[in-house]
């Protein structure tokens, strides 16, 4: 097939799916459950031989673990009971999978393989916790797969941590080779004081280890399992950065993203028998690179990923990029991915997508270029009725340029509209353009959002990540303020109904905004939030140190810690509050512990302000069951329709 005929044949396929058709009106009330189900596929992972698709389907609420024949269309679907679901898996060959499951959310350990007819199952890890109660550790958490061991039709390998009887012991894995039918493991690695990660080359041998130490970390290297480990970086937490992506195929060159001589992230080649950086593959203008494409058939690195307004790949080898040009030319959305490719590079899963719809998935042949719709991704929803989602940016009162994304209702004039203020968590993490479902709800509810990527936010180079340092609750918070006064000032947002939602650090924004700026705000919702930084800080343990370290950079220094956790908690600042707040917390959240609920809510009781607090069992960070998440949007709806009067919404759609 020539290109021009997959253009005119995709061109159809996507006219008659309905992308190019704009909104010319409010839309009407979406259902809750319509606009929050599940994406149909995720994960989708074709088999080395091109012969099978795995993929994670959705039908409903109702999450199955599926692989289909791509030549008969005949798929078999498998549950493994009624709560437990496969959270992860790869193909180990063509013929077997190894694959995680998860139950309410949270990952229930151990590493599970099958044939790809089902049969065959097996626990690829429970020797290797009967072996730690042998020596005396009480259990081993959960387990990663580090290889699938090409060309080792028995073995995978795999890290895992395993917990004296205090559970006090620090995360440093040991690693495995473990067979897949047996579950039986040979450690081949124990643990080394203060190495928290293992990396392998091409072939799965283990050739890199990250060690924490002394605010550093040591990147530690051998080229041969008989070698001793030696340093090869050293990596301070002020920088510069050094972020091991891939092996080459020969063996000696990683593929690293580092800002040795930028404000971001490139990728280079470094060699580790001289310890020097090569060549410099690509580097991203204003923002870090974010991964490496390979060729699985060679390993070659064929693209350098990055996120600027939206998701990009600079190609590095002509053919790749003249194969990705026909498709971007071919279908709608800016931003095409490939998800899976077979083991000669022959087939792939291709996932074509936007703002306003979450796309589609097909198989393509990269040789002939030849193209099926596999699936229509979220095929209940019209993409007329969604909001677009617009990279935006303006400056902080210190003159810091921020970016970030506004999404505004469909159909509505862009002028003193509602907003909702919706910090990420992290914090040290960002907001993407593409397709947010809880976005779209809170638009189609008549509100505009913005999505800012403050100060301490990651993917815009280190010196922006490092002006959070110290700044959580106050430059990080002025960040937010200073975009409700951007979007005040373009006429958009009525700066009386302004609210602010977040999870996670974003709920603890939410609350920290209610508390420090207690005039901006109408009303404030606190999903999973944090709200005492002494329990923050008391959170992290020996084998955690350099997440805790992480935390106390953006918090502030040690030696301040009772001054810093007094003033910036919201917890000790209830009486602040004027607004009405909602808050919801997963009773079995291992990352905010509920503690960091209830202590505000006895803190908004005792000020004797208005606020609403439920507890979930169950859940954890961030709710997974179908129940829980209706209910809480439900609650989210008719809160925030309540206190920001004149808003689009009246009560829950029906």
């Amino acid at each position: 097939m020539r290109r021009s005929q997959l253009l005119l044949l995709l061109f159809l396929v996507l006219h008659a799916l309905g992308f190019s058709r704009l909104s010319a009106a409010p839309p009407a009330k979406i259902p809750i459950e319509t606009l929050l189900r599940p994406i149909d596929f995720s994960q989708p992972r074709l088999s080395p031989d091109g012969r099978h698709v795995a993929v994670i389907v959705h039908e409903g609420w109702e999450r199955q673990f599926v692989v289909m024949n791509l030549a008969t269309r005949a798929v078999q679907r498998f549950k493994y009971d009624a709560d437990r679901q496969v959270s992860w898996f790869e193909w180990k060959d063509s013929e077997r999978l190894v694959f995680g499951l998860s139950e309410d959310g949270r990952d229930v350990g151990g590493i599970f393989s099958q044939k790809r007819d089902g049969t065959d199952l097996s626990t690829a890890f429970s020797s290797i916790e009967g072996q730690a109660r042998q020596e005396g550790r009480s259990r081993v958490r959960a387990p990663q797969l580090l290889s699938v061991l090409e060309g080792d039709p028995e073995h995978i390998l795999v890290a895992a941590t395993t917990l004296g009887a205090d559970e006090l012991r620090n995360e440093e894995p040991e690693v495995y080779r473990v067979n897949v039918r047996t579950g039986r493991g040979l450690r081949v690695q124990g643990r080394l004081p203060g190495v928290f990660e293992w990396r392998v080359d091409r072939k799965g041998e283990l050739r890199l280890g990250a060690r924490f130490d002394k605010d550093r970390v040591t990147w530690l290297h051998r080229a041969k399992a008989t070698e001793s480990w030696r340093p090869i970086f050293e990596e301070p937490l002020s920088g510069p950065t050094f972020r091991p992506l891939r092996f080459d195929p020969d063996g000696r060159t990683i593929y690293v993203a580092s800002n040795r001589g930028r404000s971001t992230d490139a990728v280079w080649a470094f060699d580790t028998e001289t310890r020097q950086f090569g060549k410099e593959l690509f580097a991203p203008v204003g923002v870090d690179a974010d991964g490496l494409m390979v060729s699985r058939k060679t390993g070659a690195p064929v693209a350098v990923m990055y996120h600027d307004e939206i998701p990009r790949a600079q190609f590095l080898d002509p053919g790749w990029a003249s194969t990705h040009t026909a498709l971007s030319q071919a279908l709608p959305g800016p931003a095409i991915e490939i998800l899976s490719l077979t083991a000669d590079d022959r087939l792939a899963v291709v996932h074509s997508h936007g703002d306003r719809d979450p796309g589609a998935l097909y198989i393509v042949d990269l040789k002939t270029l030849k193209a099926g719709l596999w699936v229509k991704l979220a095929g209940w929803l019209k993409a007329e009725e969604m909001a677009e989602m617009k990279p935006v940016q303006f400056k902080a009162r210190d003159g810091l340029v921020i970016h970030g994304y506004l999404s505004l209702p469909a159909g509505v004039p862009a002028k003193d509209l509602p907003l909702i203020v919706n910090p990420h968590g992290g914090p040290q993490a960002r907001d993407y353009w593409g397709f947010n479902p809880e976005v779209q709800f809170l638009c189609n509810r008549g509100y505009a959002v913005l999505q800012v990527n403050f100060r301490g936010s990651t993917g815009y180079g280190f010196a922006f990540e490092s002006a959070g340092f110290g700044e959580w609750g106050r430059a990080m918070q002025d960040d937010l303020s200073d975009g409700v006064a951007w979007c005040i000032a373009q006429g958009i947002v009525d700066p009386k109904r302004v609210a602010i939602y977040g999870a996670s650090y974003g709920g603890y924004a939410t609350m920290a905004g209610l508390c420090f700026t207690p005039d901006l705000y109408r009303c404030g919702v606190n999903y999973v939030g944090v709200t005492d930084l002494g329990l923050l800080l008391d959170k992290y343990r020996t084998g955690e140190a350099l997440i805790r370290r992480s935390v106390e950079r953006l918090v502030g220094a040690k030696s301040t810690r009772e001054a810093i956790v007094r003033d910036w908690s919201p917890v000790y600042h209830a009486d602040k509050i004027r607004v009405p707040v909602l808050m919801y917390y997963g009773i079995d959240d291992p990352r905010v512990p509920i503690e960091h609920g209830d202590r505000m809510a006895a803190a908004l009781k005792s000020a004797g302000k208005t606020y609403q607090y439920q507890t979930k069992a169950h859940e954890g960070h961030g709710f997974v069951g179908r129940k829980s998440q209706v209910e809480f949007f439900t609650a989210l709806e008719i809160f925030l329709g309540t206190n920001l009067a004149g808003s689009a919404v009246d009560g829950p759609a029906k």
